[in-house]
């Protein structure tokens, strides 16, 4: 099969011996011609599916029927899964995995809703070890060549995140994302490596334009308004704004619209995520006071979505149902330029489904303990590198 060899032709220019800060990063495990065995072919976006489409009249049926979409996409992940051998365990594998990588469970935000506040300690390694964990865990997952997504609690607090930014640039990550609240992004150095990173988004939480509701939601050690207004004036990568729809805050069409508008006009952000709080199952690894906060916080989706469509500066796009979410992509076309705005439902139930499916992988994590699992649940499918 494949041999060691100094570095991979196609991905790696990590030779041996570089070093990030202590960690030693490991090259590919390549063939004789010198390259490695991860897969070159992205997913492809344009194969015909049921849970996917253009239409408008098309996507009503899974607006108003979320349970079909889910449904449909857990078939399609089952039927269009990849296998992956793991320390003798065939599994099988999302053919479009992301990996996350958690590296921090702290976090200045006490946002009530969470997923991250699990029953469990999230307690976490030195950064040096976590890296060199991922580096030969990225290495080790070869063809599933996956997407990575930085996460946390406050991953821009997290004192190994350059480092980390370094070795995901050095392998070539497919589609490396991070998720933030921005705090740490006020210390220039850390600014100044993200920008120069392979990083292609940044999601920048934020869950209402006023201050003083931001921080009721988010507490107020995450950034002011002028803060972000800074940081993301500052910022050299695409931001997509992500906004939770949380009853008494977003809630409506008008405050859908708000947003909208602060994010175009005050942070000149052409990208905006509305989430509905997903439903979580109980007796898992979620705390109960995050299930009740989602219990408490509804918000009507399906009535903003009909004030949406009525509005002519909207042009719907397309529709996706997948694993344990649907949502819905539009344009809005009321400013000199065009903003992207997504809707988004999730259901967590349904990774919970997966979950009881010993060898089911739709996501890969990557715990701040560095235990690398098919699972957010990192007591199963647990991986061997």
């Amino acid at each position: 099969m494949f041999e060691q060899a100094r570095y991979c032709k196609k991905f790696g220019n990590c030779e041996r011996g570089k070093r990030i800060s202590g960690v030693t990063l490991f090259p590919f495990k390549t063939n004789a011609e010198g390259v490695c065995g991860r897969s070159t072919t992205m997913f492809n976006r344009d194969v015909v599916l049921s849970n996917v489409g253009e239409t408008l009249e098309d996507c009503m049926v899974y607006r108003h029927n979320k349970s079909l979409a889910y449904d449909q996409g857990f078939d399609e992940f089952l039927s269009r899964s990849r296998i992956f051998v793991n320390n003798g365990k065939t599994y099988r594998v999302h053919e479009n995995v992301n990996m996350y990588l958690d590296v921090t469970g702290k976090c200045n935000g006490t946002c009530k809703f969470c997923i991250a506040r699990t029953t469990y300690s999230r307690y976490s390694i030195h950064p040096a070890e976590y890296i060199q964990k991922f580096i030969k865990a990225y290495n080790g997952l070869g063809e599933l060549n996956p997407s990575v997504q930085i996460v946390g609690g406050e991953p821009t607090l997290w004192s190994g995140l350059t480092d980390l930014l370094q070795a995901v640039d050095m392998l070539e990550c497919r589609f490396p994302v991070i998720g933030t609240n921005g705090t740490g992004l006020k210390d220039r150095r850390i600014l100044s490596r993200l920008n120069s990173s392979s990083v292609k988004w940044v999601n920048l939480s934020r869950h209402h334009y006023n201050n003083k509701e931001n921080f009721e939601i988010m507490g107020d050690g995450v950034p002011d308004n002028s803060a972000l207004f800074s940081i993301v004036g500052d910022l050299r990568i695409p931001v997509r704004l992500q906004c939770n729809m949380i009853g008494g805050y977003v809630d409506t069409y008008g405050e859908i619209m708000q947003m909208i508008a602060y994010a175009y006009q005050k942070l000149n952000i052409k990208t905006i995520a509305f989430a509905l709080l997903t439903p979580l199952p109980i007796n898992t690894i979620y705390k109960s006071s995050i299930i009740k906060f989602v219990e408490l916080h509804p918000a009507n989706c399906n009535k903003i979505l009909e004030a949406v469509g009525k509005n002519r500066k909207f042009v719907f796009e397309k529709y996706r149902g997948g694993v344990a979410c649907y949502y819905e992509i539009w344009k809005y076309i009321g400013y000199d330029e065009p903003m992207t705005v997504i809707f988004k439902y999730s259901d967590n139930n349904y990774l919970l489904k997966a979950d009881m499916i010993d060898n089911c992988i739709p996501d890969i994590v990557m715990h701040t303990n560095g235990d690398v699992c098919g699972s957010w649940d990192r007591s199963i499918k647990k991986l061997s590198f």
